[in-house]
């Protein structure tokens, strides 16, 4: 029988406004694995995994989603989402450097800059002077 990803999502959604978040995830993840770049479910799947206090996962749904909007050219929602992993882990550096590239590609000049010194100090802070020199330049 072949995959049904609209009842799946209707499925997830059910389970979703329930409170069985787990069933919710499992169901969302059946319909990403057969539809991997459903930007919608990768959300989803974050805010979820958010939601029930794993971080891990829904740190690496939203850097894929970001990833992909950002391959994609939207840059304003690849912004959004690094910075929902900010949210959860202020120490994320990949997602830190990609809202201050996304910044600069944007014109955002000023955001940018704010964003770097403070991805500096991070580095400074952890001892780590090698990368906050890098990023001063």
């Amino acid at each position: 029988m072949p995959f049904d990803k609209r009842k799946a999502l209707q499925t997830a959604l059910s389970y979703t406004q329930q409170g069985r978040l787990d069933k919710a995830i499992t169901e969302y993840q059946s319909v990403l694995k057969a539809d991997p770049n459903d930007l919608n479910v990768l959300n989803t799947l974050g805010d979820l995994y958010a939601r029930t206090g794993n971080k891990a996962e829904a740190i690496t749904q939203y850097m894929r989603l970001g990833d992909a909007y950002r391959k994609d050219g939207f840059a304003a929602k690849a912004t959004a989402v690094y910075k929902k992993v900010i949210k959860l882990d202020s120490g994320n550096l990949p997602a830190q450097m990609h809202c201050a590239d996304l910044y600069a590609e944007q014109g955002l000049v000023g955001e940018a800059k704010q964003q770097l010194l403070l991805i500096a100090e991070q580095c400074s802070r952890a001892g780590n002077m090698k990368e906050a020199l890098t990023v001063y330049q």
